[in-house]
This record gives C-alpha cells, structure tokens and sequence, in this order.
C-alpha cells in the first residue's frame, strides 16, 4: 500500500512538474519574440555598442528563466527519483532535461561574456576616437561656415522644387494608401507567424540541447505537419516540445508527433494534454510506437462508440497504468473494458481505478480470493500461465453464476474475491463479456 501511495505521489508530482514547465517555456516564448525583434532591428553581424547592448538585456532575462528551469527539473529529477527509482525512464528522462538545460545555460552566460568583452573593447576604441575627433571639431567648423552661403542660394531653388512636387505626391498618395496598408497588413502577420514558429522551434532545440541547425529535419516535418493537419506549423512545433520535455529525441518525437495530433484531434484536446497523454501512456504501458498509434486509434473509436470522450478514456489509462500490461487483449481489451465501464456511469479516472482493482484481483489475488475461485472453477490463467482474455474469464463466470440460485450467486460474489464489486458484475453480465 505504502508503495502505491508513493507512485501516486510520484505521478501527481510529474503533472504538477510538467504544468511548471510548460508555463516557463511559455515566457521562453515571449523572450524568444524579443530577441527576434532586436535581431529585426540590427543587422545580423553588427557589432555595435547599441546592438551589444540589446541581445544583453534579453539574454540576461533568458538566463534568469533558465535557472529557474533548471531548478524545476532538479525537484522534478528528485521527484521520480524517490517514487519510481533511478532506473526508471521516467526518473532518467528528467536527468536527461537537466542536463541539456544545464547545458543551454552555459552557452548563455558564454554568449552575454563574450558580448560584454566586445562591448568593453568598443569603450577602449571609442576613448581613442574621442581625442582624434576634437582636433577634426575645428575643421569640421570652418568648412560648416563656408557651407552656409552656399546653402542660402540653393534653399530658394528647392523650394520651387518642393512646392510642384508636394502636390503631385498627395495625389500619389491617395492612390497608393490603400495597397500599401493591405500589403502592410499581410507581411506583418506573415513575419508574426514565422517568428512565432522560429521561437517555437527555438525552444525545441533548447529542450532538446540542440542548436536549431541540429533539428532541421525536426523543423522540416512541423512545417509538413502544418500543412497536412488540422494543426498550424507552430502548434506542431510546440507539441514537438511538450515531447521533448518527456525525454524524446529528434527521432521519437517525431514518430510520436502523428499520434499527439490525431489525439487532440479526435478528442479536441489541447496539444499539451494530448502530449502528456501519449508519452505516460507509452512509458506505463511499455508502448512501441507502432503500439501507440493502435492506442490512440482505438481511443477513438472506443469513444465514439461508448459514452465517454477520448480525454476520459485518456485519464483511466494513464490510472490503470502498468496493471494493464497484464491484459492479454493488449490495447484492445484495455479500450474495450474501459468503454464497458464509460457506458454504465463509471468512467475517467474512476473507471481506470475499478478496471486496475479488477485485474489485480484476477491476476495477484489473496489466498481467500484464490480458493473462492477454485472453488468456483474459475480458470484465470491459461495452461502455460497466461492470462486470458478478460471477456473469456467473464464469459466462463457468468456461466458459472448462471446455474446457480440468487442466494448462491451473492454467496459466491461476496467471498472476498473482488468480482462482487459493480464494475466487476458490469464486464461479467455485458453481452460483450462472452464474445470474442
């Protein structure tokens, strides 16, 4: 019991970290539009002090929320640590974060050092400068007033000039106005997409610990993503980054990107939900990835068959967690039992609890639980020890109560056994309990 409570503790802790993460990339985001806006502003070799000056204001903000990154994923490294042991995937995933967090720092402090040795370099030049630029001041002053009688007689001509031209060009203007707004219009939302989907895959590379020259088959498929889904570019890239916070590299994450998508998708579920929903199922239930895409397609259709939505049906998975490996149906049968259980008021979270208790009932049960089956002669294993099928195992019992008087079914139901409970009477009387 001890051992549970502390991986439920633990699994708590992996959403409330994972919410924590999500919520500072979001600020990594708006620092990644600053940092765009200066590099709009300067030329991307200039090496001046004003240019210095600024990518340093922004970076020093990126520096303070990377810190307060790296201090999240310690806790969250702590976390799994103690709950699931340093073998576990989950505990070496967060390991694997901190690293490339720690990493990115590094580079960033570098980055603000070398720039403020530029700009130290650039006070000593401009000192030099200082004292060469006062002895031009007196010849820049004598050439200025010889410049102002030429200026007199040219102002009189340009203003002639000036006041033929103005007209012409207010009629031009006019005419002009209006297209030149509009395309104003489109290029600015066209430059605000792109750096909204640079700063998002920034931030992949980032979590990743990766420069964005590394992940160019990364960004090539977000942007394929966005044009054959319901999903923008820049979603994709974000649902790439909720992956990569799972501990995904570039390759897994993007087999897994196909899946996160047609979940939200089919669930209307928002991209980091869907994300997390993926990648816990596919560590709790040891998934390959080709197990994960059958997951999530009968998530769907369990959902639209069944009364509950592909979130609920999400949420009980994720509670029936590991127990479900013993299934013998595989995602089938877990997406089935759980539609059964949606379709008579027990489902979420809740249905996951019930489907969990069952199996563990089945498959670990006391020595009590074990002779009322015995005695039943309920077979729940197989002849080379396997479990079978639920629906089998159900289908058997149900013939079982069926020869039986009232009196004797409850008898036999309440012998510590656990398949007196309701969901359990709920798969053993479905019609879909003896089918195959």
């Amino acid at each position: 019991m001890a051992d549970n409570f502390g991986v439920k503790i633990g699994v708590e802790g992996e959403k409330a970290f994972k919410q924590a993460l999500y919520d500072i990339n979001q600020s990594f985001k708006v620092l990644g539009s600053e940092m765009k806006l200066v590099a709009s502003e300067f030329d991307k070799n200039d090496t001046s002090m004003e240019a210095l000056t600024a990518r340093n204001q922004v970076l020093n903000k990126e520096i303070d929320a990377q810190k307060e990154k790296i201090e999240t994923l310690r806790a969250a490294l702590d976390n799994a640590s103690v709950s699931f042991g340093e073998n576990d995937r989950r505990t070496q995933n967060w390991q694997i974060q901190l690293n490339n967090a720690e990493a990115a720092l590094n580079k960033m402090v570098r980055e603000v050092e070398e720039n403020g040795k530029a700009m130290s370099d650039l006070g000593d030049n401009s000192n030099e400068a200082g004292d060469a630029m006062d002895g031009l001041e007196k010849d820049t002053k004598d050439a200025g007033e010889a410049m102002d009688d030429a200026s007199k007689k040219s102002h009189t001509l340009a203003n002639a000039l000036k006041n033929g031209l103005v007209a012409a060009a207010e009629a031009a203007a006019v005419a002009v106005g209006a297209a030149v707004t509009a395309v104003v219009g489109f290029a600015k939302s066209s430059i605000d997409v792109g750096m909204n989907f640079d700063s998002s895959m920034s931030q992949v590379a980032a979590t990743m610990g990766k420069t964005v020259d590394e992940i160019g088959d990364l960004r090539d498929f977000a942007l394929e993503m966005g044009s054959t889904t319901a999903f923008s570019a820049t979603e994709a890239a974000d649902a790439l980054n909720y992956m990569a916070l799972a501990g995904y590299d570039a390759d897994e994450a993007m087999a897994a990107l196909p899946n996160v998508l047609n979940l939200a998708a089919a669930g209307n579920m928002d991209l980091a939900r869907a994300s997390d929903m993926v990648t816990d199922a596919q560590s709790a239930l040891g998934l390959s990835m080709d197990e994960s895409t059958e997951l999530v397609n009968k998530m769907a259709m369990a959902s639209s068959k069944s009364n509950t939505s592909v979130e609920q049906l999400g949420d009980a998975i994720l509670t029936v967690g590991g127990t479900a490996k013993n299934l013998a149906g595989g995602t089938t049968e877990l997406s089935t039992a759980l539609g059964i259980l949606a379709d008579n008021g027990v489902k979420g979270a809740e249905g996951g609890t019930a489907l969990r208790n069952i199996i563990l009932s089945l498959s670990a049960p006391t020595d009590k639980a074990a002779a009322a089956m015995q005695e039943l002669g309920l077979e729940v294993f197989d002849a080379e020890g396997n479990m079978r099928p639920l629906n089998e195992t159900f289908g058997d019992l149900n013939g079982i109560l069926g020869t039986m008087s009232q009196e004797e079914r409850i008898t036999a139901l309440t012998k510590g056994n656990g398949l007196g409970s309701e969901p359990a009477k709920v798969l053993c009387f479905s019609p879909s309990a003896g089918s195959g």
